[in-house]
């Protein structure tokens, strides 16, 4: 009897331990402005889901982020990007705005998506462009396998 009375306690405490785990991964992988990840992400036939992962890797929700690069916002996006944008989608002009900036983004990963026909390279591109799409760059080798291991961290937290 004393010897399964501590198996016992260990089986529970493994499972609340699992239970929980769920729960503290989610502070750190949130569904941040959830409504417009989810609406836009829709509209362009998108994963919510990887748009959450790329907001995470560029900027972990930080609406006002600026990288080195002078890209800004919750997806970092670069002037010029926020331009193209800008002419190809109706938009607000404030690149900070967590709406502006998520809609731009998603447009943008749509319109890479449209030219490369693989989300892989789409992600590539939209952290070095197409323009150097194809170029072996650290950077982007790493930030892709991140997006894409958040990616998959999303799926486990998330998906029914």
């Amino acid at each position: 009897m004393k010897k399964i009375i501590p198996v016992f306690f260990l089986i529970v405490a493994a499972i609340v331990l699992i239970s929980f785990s769920k729960d503290i991964l989610k502070i750190g992988f949130p569904l941040k402005y959830a409504d417009t990840v989810i609406t836009e992400s829709e509209k362009y036939g998108l994963d919510p889901l990887l748009i959450f992962s790329i907001m995470r890797a560029e900027s972990k929700y930080d609406k006002d982020a600026v990288s080195y690069a002078n890209a800004k916002g919750l997806m970092q996006l670069t002037d010029d990007t926020f331009d193209v944008i800008r002419n190809n989608i109706k938009s607000g002009d404030d690149i900070f705005d967590p709406v502006t900036n998520i809609t731009g983004g998603i447009w943008y990963l749509h319109y890479l998506y449209q030219n490369t026909a693989n989300i892989i390279k789409a992600v590539e591109a939209y952290n070095c462009g197409l323009m150097n799409l194809g170029r072996k760059i650290p950077q982007t080798i790493i930030y892709t396998a991140r997006v894409f291991e958040f990616y998959e961290i999303y799926q486990n937290l998330y998906s029914d």
